[in-house]
């Protein structure tokens, strides 16, 4: 491929990377196709993001055998919703394990009117314990409890302008003496993707012109600070900033929750057993659980019975308890484990060098079996790439626009390609089918790259061939015969030279002129000219004894070789070109083939040709002769044979 070729084409896989990365940006505003890349994310969250679930964050869950049982059992005798002494029981039950936080992935928006006694108690249990939080749940419009007063001391306080959140007119909140003993509430509104998958979470919301924390947030962010005291918590428009962490978060304030697996990767307990194991603990009974197995634990109370409806779908399955989804984000706050998705200017970037990477391949490697190879380590090291990115560092590298341009980039590059490469065969057939075998052609055509047309100096070797006397046999011979025998010698004589790998320059009236080493290269130019001429000569006996018996004239030839370094290319007007060989010592050839008839020899090589092919040929030096053209004596040999291999 010449320079500019090379340079063009550089130029053109530019141009059609920018078009594709374009093209792709516009469709990246679809919803379609920003579904698919969501999709690429739940199969490396299935396949490669499970990690282990934190020990210390354990779930109480209100689950179908639970609530059979409590309903049926003596000692409860409780339906769902519960009664608030059985809620006030399980926190005294934790607290008496000294857990670290107790949260409540349940409202308690009104009072029991009929049996306010019991209120009382899970109010009187929160206090005791001083570190229970509880759910609010904030709207839009008026479906909320309507309260507003006492949930300022819940309230983040930001440093300067608050970032932009999801505003919310409405809450509904803990009736209010809960609310006053809760150690913190957070909200648990949730909002799936277009999808109907839950894959974000909000960290703080909107309301009354407050933010508030999610619930899992305000657990995540007491318990980080009563570790350290001095921690600060930022938001800012693009990530939570705990302390040294920083926890990407997409323009509407939401963080991208990694995930440990399906549902129950955390540690479950019946809400009936610890109940039960709170009553023996009343009655001087060894308990069926010992609370001290919650010691410094961080407990999360929620429902997972399908028929309270709090179960969502995952990346990792569609029936997730919502109680995990806190105890998730929970582990993701303490750890600083959010997933970080690239940014669109380097989603873009990436898309833009893939494709031109792959542009530029389909367009530089002609052969289609070049490209698989090439083509499948850039795409299965860009995906092994993304999938450890993801395991190893959380981050979310996109595939669906990448491997979209890759594809688009390809398909249009080889697209581009088979056109450009039509157009080369034909010109590469049209030029060379009548110069050289078909096999030499389909060489070119492969390697398009060894055709050089505008000129080039290299070694060759040149043959001229010249039939003795055919001027006084056509003279006396009709032009019928003479056309005919001609044909069929000329015809025998360009097989040998095709099967020796030969070029056909051109036919000068009975005489042939052909090279080796160009347009395909060969070291061995000089030795396959000089089998081609040994088995011109035995051709020509082969005819000799057909003419003879046939009464016709027998013709004889002289064959001169010389090699050496000579111009190349296609050589003529703009009207009529062709690919040819000129030089000093394409005449010398010439001149050697003239010199037969002098010494009675049949084929004339130089020394040049005889020291490059001296291994493989038998020779008879001539000697040193003056020819026209040459200021010095030139050394000659006759050829006479092949030296046998064995």
């Amino acid at each position: 491929m010449t320079p500019s070729a090379s340079n063009g084409k550089g130029r053109l896989a530019l141009v059609g990377g920018l078009g594709v990365t374009l093209l792709l940006f516009l469709f990246s505003f679809i919803s379609f196709f920003h579904g698919i890349e969501l999709k690429t994310y739940d199969l490396r969250t299935r396949w490669l993001g499970r990690g282990e679930a934190d020990p210390n964050i354990v779930i109480v869950e209100i689950d179908d055998a639970s609530l059979a049982r409590l309903e049926t059992e003596a000692a409860f005798g409780a339906r769902w919703p519960f009664p608030r002494d059985i809620h006030a029981a399980l926190i005294d039950y934790l607290h008496a394990g000294k857990v670290r936080a107790i949260a409540f992935d349940i409202l308690f928006a009104e009072t029991d009117r009929s049996a306010p006694e019991k209120d009382a108690a899970l109010v009187d249990a929160t206090r005791r314990a001083g570190n229970v939080y509880y759910a609010a749940l904030l709207q839009k419009g008026k479906n909320g409890n309507g309260r507003r007063a006492g949930i300022d001391r819940f309230a983040s306080r930001w440093l300067g302008e608050p970032p932009p959140l999801e505003v919310y007119s409405e809450a509904t909140l803990p009736f209010p003496d809960l609310l006053d003993a809760a150690g913190g509430i957070g909200t648990i509104q949730f909002t799936p993707d277009e999808d109907g998958v839950a894959r974000r979470a909000p960290l703080f919301s909107r309301f009354e012109g407050q933010s508030l924390p999610a619930l899992s947030t305000a657990v995540a962010i007491d318990l980080l600070r009563a570790a350290n005291p001095s921690l600060s918590v930022r938001q800012t428009p693009g990530a939570l900033e705990i302390g040294a962490n920083r926890l990407p978060l997409d323009p509407d304030g939401r963080m991208i929750i990694k995930w440990y697996g399906g549902a129950k990767q955390f540690r479950y307990y019946p809400i009936r057993d610890l109940l039960y194991s709170y009553y023996q603990l009343a009655s001087g009974e060894k308990p069926l659980i010992d609370p001290d197995l919650f010691k410094n634990k961080i407990v999360l109370i929620g429902a997972t019975a399908a028929g309270l409806m709090d179960l969502r779908s995952t990346p990792d399955s569609p029936l997730y308890p919502g109680v995990e989804m806190h105890a998730t984000i929970l582990q993701n706050l303490l750890r600083g484990e959010a997933i970080r998705p690239l940014s669109p200017f380097f989603t873009l970037f990436i898309t833009f060098l893939l494709s031109t990477s792959v542009l530029g391949l389909a367009l530089r490697l002609p052969a289609f079996r070049l490209h698989l190879p090439l083509l499948g380590v850039l795409l299965f090291g860009y995906l092994a790439l993304a999938g450890l990115l993801f395991t190893r560092a959380g981050l979310w590298l996109p595939l669906f626009l990448p491997l979209a341009g890759f594809f688009l980039a390809y398909t249009g590059g080889v697209g581009l390609n088979y056109r450009s490469e039509g157009k080369q065969r034909q010109m590469i057939e049209g030029l060379f089918t009548r110069y050289v075998a078909p096999e030499v052609v389909r060489d070119l055509i492969d390697r398009p790259d060894q055709v050089q047309l505008g000129g080039v100096r290299k070694e060759l070797t040149v043959l001229f061939s010249d039939i003795r006397g055919f001027t006084t046999l056509s003279e006396r011979l009709p032009p019928e015969a003479v056309v005919a025998q001609l044909n069929e010698y000329l015809s025998a004589m360009v097989e040998v030279i095709f099967a020796h790998r030969g070029c056909l320059d051109k036919y000068i009236g009975d005489a042939i002129m052909a090279f080796w080493g160009a347009p395909v290269d060969d070291p061995h130019h000089a030795e396959q000219a000089c089998r081609a001429a040994l088995e011109m000569a035995e051709v020509l006996k082969r005819l000799q004894e057909k003419w003879r018996s046939e009464g016709k004239p027998i013709l004889e030839i002289g064959i001169g070789i010389n090699t050496g370094e000579m111009v190349i290319g296609n050589i003529g007007s703009e009207r009529r070109m062709d690919y040819t060989v000129i030089g000093d010592h394409v005449n010398l050839a010439s001149r050697l083939e003239g010199l037969n008839k002098e010494f009675g020899t049949r084929i004339l090589i130089s020394r040049a040709t005889c020291e490059r092919a001296e291994a493989v040929i038998k020779t008879r030096k001539i000697g040193s002769v003056k020819v026209k053209g040459k200021t010095d004596e030139v050394e000659i040999y006759a050829l006479e044979g092949i030296v046998s291999s064995s």
